[in-house]
């Protein structure tokens, strides 16, 4: 069962529907590569005065890693319903996946170094919110496609959602 986004993306690349499932199949090659090595950054560069990494002339914590990777996520996902090459989507929906481990992962990450002891219920509250959104979203999105008959407005409308969505998370 395919979701009502596929279709329209697969018609304005010109390719079947099978075949724009590669662009979400390369989104999760990007979440297993960035896995394997974004926790071991994120912990490099812990909260505590002694392990802050000090470079020329500013200091690296999570939270700027975060805001950068937020505004490389935001500006990727305003990109996206622009593009109609099959190869572009594939490699923006590939660091698309990098990005949104680095936010996940290092959103664990940051919780574990505020909250040492007490993380429980943290951790358990962004999995809830992790999971409500997930539940929401696809909500969202068929209002948006309800909303409009000329299919260009309602795939970028949804992808605008999801950049919204994304930066609020």
């Amino acid at each position: 069962v395919t979701g009502p986004t596929l279709p329209l993306l697969a018609e304005k690349m010109s390719v079947s529907t099978s075949t724009a499932g590669l662009v979400i199949f390369f989104r999760g090659v990007g979440l297993i590569v960035s896995s394997s090595f974004i926790g071991q950054i994120y912990w490099y560069f812990s909260f505590s005065d002694k392990n802050v990494r000090k470079m020329k002339w500013y200091s690296i914590t999570h939270h700027k890693i975060q805001i950068l990777n937020l505004l490389f996520q935001s500006v990727i996902s305003l990109i996206i319903p622009f593009l109609s090459n099959f190869y572009l989507m594939c490699f923006v929906h590939l660091i698309q996946g990098i990005l949104s481990s680095n936010m996940e992962l290092g959103s664990y990450v940051t919780i574990a170094n505020l909250w040492r002891n007490n993380v429980l219920p943290f951790q358990q509250a962004l999995q809830g919110f992790f999971g409500f959104g997930s539940l929401i979203f696809p909500i969202i999105v068929a209002n948006i496609f309800n909303f409009s008959s000329d299919r260009q407005i309602r795939l970028t409308l949804s992808y605008f959602v999801c950049a919204t969505v994304i930066y609020f998370q």
